[in-house]
């Protein structure tokens, strides 16, 4: 499907962005913007007029610069535990997430990052996993300060427009390029687009206090098509980062996904086998929710996580999941 289709928009109209005091949206005479231009500026204007200390929270990101010789630390096997198996939901990784909000867990979102530029091409490009969760959430304000020292407007096919937010989000420590085991944890990380309306509009900004809170953790995927092999061993380092942030910071569930399976071209069958061995090896009894978040129709992604991860709905989810303990800790 093309970004169009899955993204309905109209052009917005053009309106003061109290923070920066200069016309935002379309206002900029001759100018035009693409459609996920157009999605992802009315975000950041969204996410930077929100009260500071709510935008400050968003903005919250860790790092951690695992490598191949020093990974993340492997878990001691843990006793065997009852608890529900991981499933498949056909849905987006945010969609799966508020799903496990609802059902009062905590959850940690996989982002299946580029370990290069910050967000992939997330103000311009089509339909990637890591692309989609910029622009359904508040994740830009979290990443986007960190971004390369050299990344930013024309970079990349990066639009000009994008400079003119670094007065008010100004740079800070750069977190990229990833070294090749390494992540980013964002505690604090909110829904703002109705995700289950087709046109996906922007939530009430007075609202915000009361969306639900998810975390991402960002590791970058294999990129095959580049290297032109895919290690597996190396599969499995990423993936152990990504465990080990959601355990260390005492996430209740985890969404992951097809980790890798597109663009990156990395074996989703491989893939499914890997995490399956670690959500049942030396992570085993960690998340009482496991959640694959695969929005394939059909197609070998869906195929392979659903066959070894049941196909589930949002309702058989919450069936499942009834009577399971969740964090008593605080996601605000």
């Amino acid at each position: 499907a093309t970004l169009g289709a899955l993204w309905p928009v109209s052009p917005p109209s053009p309106r003061v962005c109290s923070r920066q005091g200069a016309i935002c949206g379309q206002a900029m005479a001759g100018m035009y913007m693409s459609p996920p231009e157009r999605i992802m500026r009315d975000t950041i204007e969204w996410l930077l007029a929100l009260p500071e200390e709510e935008r400050l929270r968003m903005e919250q990101a860790e790092a951690v610069y695992f490598t191949r010789k020093a990974p993340a630390p492997q878990r001691v096997l843990a006793p065997e535990a009852k608890e529900p198996g991981a499933v498949t939901l056909n849905m987006g990784s945010v969609e799966a997430a508020l799903a496990l909000c609802r059902l009062g867990f905590r959850p940690a979102v996989l982002n299946f990052a580029h370990g290069y530029n910050c967000g992939g091409g997330f103000e311009h490009a089509g339909g990637s996993q890591e692309e989609d969760i910029f622009r359904k959430s508040s994740l830009f304000l979290s990443l986007w300060p960190h971004r390369r020292a050299d990344d930013g407007p024309g970079v990349l096919a990066r639009g000009m427009w994008i400079g003119e937010f670094d007065k008010v989000l100004p740079r800070k420590e750069p977190f990229y390029g990833h070294t090749e085991c390494g992540g980013i944890y964002s505690p604090h990380v909110r829904a703002v687009r109705d995700v289950r309306r087709p046109d996906r509009q922007l939530l009430p900004a007075e609202e915000v206090s009361s969306l639900p809170v998810f975390a991402v953790l960002t590791v970058a995927a294999q990129d095959v098509r580049r290297d032109g092999c895919f290690e597996e061993d190396l599969l499995v380092q990423k993936a152990r980062t990504a465990l080990h942030l959601a355990t260390v910071n005492g996430h209740d569930a985890v969404v992951l996904g097809a980790f890798g399976c597109g663009y990156f071209s990395n074996p989703p069958d491989v893939v499914a086998t890997v995490f399956d061995s670690l959500l049942q090896g030396e992570f085993a009894g960690t998340f009482p929710a496991k959640v694959f978040g695969v929005p394939d129709r059909s197609g070998a992604n869906l195929d392979a996580f659903g066959s070894r991860f049941p196909l589930t709905t949002e309702d058989e989810l919450a069936v499942i999941l009834k009577g399971v303990p969740r964090c008593s800790c605080s996601a605000s």
